[in-house]
């Protein structure tokens, strides 16, 4: 949320972009819904030059479904990507918890937005979400977090350290 507030935050991504080989294309940036609530007038310009500069880049609204979005400003955000809180995942049994999963999908959809389900630790969580077309999932069912190391052999060898997940992913 800091870093969003910075004045110079867009100049930093382009410049960083730009001064090294990374694509833009390969760049999510996430912001929590409740930094960009706090005035969304600015977050949307902001957001809007961020992609404006470097086309191809991503932007996520994370922690979706914790803030106090307006419906209207979010059909203004330029987003690509609504990341589903984990609060709502990890109590997916929860009838209400359910209904407002479904609910931020079915909206996702409607806006042509990708959406990410966080926090899912078990098969049926993955089974359900999969069965309501939520397109990635993050959570301990595939892996803990790892140091940067194990990070760097799973990127060079496609190999996941030893994990408690399972074969689906």
């Amino acid at each position: 949320a800091k870093q969003f507030e910075q004045d110079h935050l867009v100049d930093k991504i382009s410049s960083t972009i730009k001064n090294t080989p990374v694509n833009p294309e390969n760049i999510k940036i996430e912001v929590t819904e409740s930094s960009i609530m706090k005035y969304p007038e600015n977050a949307i310009a902001k957001m809007s030059e961020i992609k404006n500069k470097n086309i191809g880049i991503r932007i996520a609204i994370d922690d979706f479904g914790t803030g106090y979005s307006s419906l209207s400003n979010l059909t203004n955000f330029p987003i690509d990507i609504l990341k589903i809180d984990q609060s709502f995942v990890i109590h997916l049994d929860a009838r209400h918890n359910t209904k407002i999963i479904n609910t931020i999908i079915t909206m996702a959809h409607s806006l042509d937005l990708e959406i990410v389900a966080e926090g899912v630790e078990t098969r049926e969580q993955l089974r359900y979400l999969r069965e309501k077309n939520c397109h990635a999932f993050q959570g301990y069912y595939f892996s803990k977090p790892v140091p940067a190391e194990e990070m760097t052999a799973l990127l060079k060898y496609g190999t996941l350290p030893a994990a408690g997940g399972g074969d689906e992913g």
